[in-house]
């Protein structure tokens, strides 16, 4: 199946994406950016209905499917471009090139490429060409495309956090007042030490990465350290028992936020990546604060106080 190259691919589903009603995350920060003439061009090609090589697909299906759109049959096989698809035929193939199944089109697509190194863009972009295809001309394409990324989506919503540190590798405690209260004053002195892993750095250096300061990248790249720096340290420190479920819950979803930071750094060249680092990262961060509200409400349940003067006395925050 004929291929766009890489660099017109991602800029043309990056530009689709970023017109996607909803669907696309990164659409909540494009707003007064360089991105905004991207989407404006976009959603112009969604909504032209011109055809100009009279061959049954509009200039901007053909733009997605990269068939010639000022050559009605760009294979030269006698049969015009829109009636191959309706055939769910390969318009860049001259006959045999009747794809039989839906299977052998995702294989055909699949097979385009095995490299490594292919983009999340780029594999997406494969896969929804394939669906498109599939379609016959019978759903209009930016359904396709919204229903496709919100499959795409759900998906990725419902996969647990990674499981980086387990119960082996904690050391736990007998549960007392005492020692809910180490715990305490032990985990606000160890996200004292990495004062980068916060949602605000993050997001802001992500904001300027979509204005185009490259610079950011690498301010993105020193808060996914420290997110994973932390994690670290909190699985090296005392966990009172009753506390190792939602320690772990913790500190797996920390080192997933800095997960998710690293891929905020690909927007430009792999935008569906990011979208989904963007993704990934609010919804941990909602997560992270759900279990420090458990966390504090078992302080509470157990009489446990924290001074003025005690590090866990911020606590009182959540």
């Amino acid at each position: 199946m004929h291929y766009l190259p890489s660099k017109k691919l991602i800029a043309l589903v990056a530009g689709i994406l970023c017109v996607g009603g909803g669907v696309f995350l990164v659409q909540n920060f494009v707003d007064g950016t360089v991105f905004i003439q991207e989407k404006q061009g976009a959603s112009e090609l969604l909504q032209s209905v011109r055809d100009t090589d009279n061959d049954g697909l509009r200039d901007w299906e053909e733009r997605i499917l990269g068939t010639n759109q000022k050559n009605p049959d760009t294979d030269g096989d006698g049969t015009r471009d829109g009636d191959e698809i309706k055939k769910n035929r390969n318009p860049f193939v001259a006959p045999p090139d009747l794809i039989a199944t839906p299977e052998a089109l995702r294989e055909q697509a699949a097979g385009e490429s095995t490299d490594a190194t292919t983009s999340v863009t780029e594999a997406f972009a494969k896969e929804f060409l394939s669906v498109l295809m599939l379609e016959k001309g019978e759903m209009p394409v930016q359904d396709t495309l919204n229903e496709t990324l919100s499959s795409l989506f759900e998906n990725i919503a419902a996969l647990p956090a990674p499981e980086y540190f387990k119960e082996g590798n904690i050391r736990t405690v007998s549960q007392d007042t005492e020692t809910l209260r180490a715990y305490g004053n032990a985990m606000i002195t160890a996200i004292g030490h990495h004062p980068g892993a916060n949602s605000g750095d993050a997001f802001a250096a992500f904001q300027k990465v979509i204005t185009g300061t490259n610079a950011e990248a690498t301010a993105l790249l020193r808060i996914e350290e420290n997110y994973g720096d932390l994690a670290r340290e909190l699985s090296e420190l005392s966990v009172p028992e009753g506390l190792l479920p939602t320690h772990l819950d913790i500190i797996n979803g920390i080192r997933t936020l800095g997960d998710s930071v690293h891929d905020l750094q690909f927007l430009a060249t792999d935008p569906l990546r990011a979208s989904i680092g963007l993704s990934t990262y609010l919804k941990y961060l909602n997560k992270e604060l759900a279990f420090f509200a458990e966390v504090k409400k078992i302080f509470h349940e157990h009489g446990v106080v924290f001074s003025a003067e005690d590090a866990g006395a911020a606590w009182n925050s959540f």
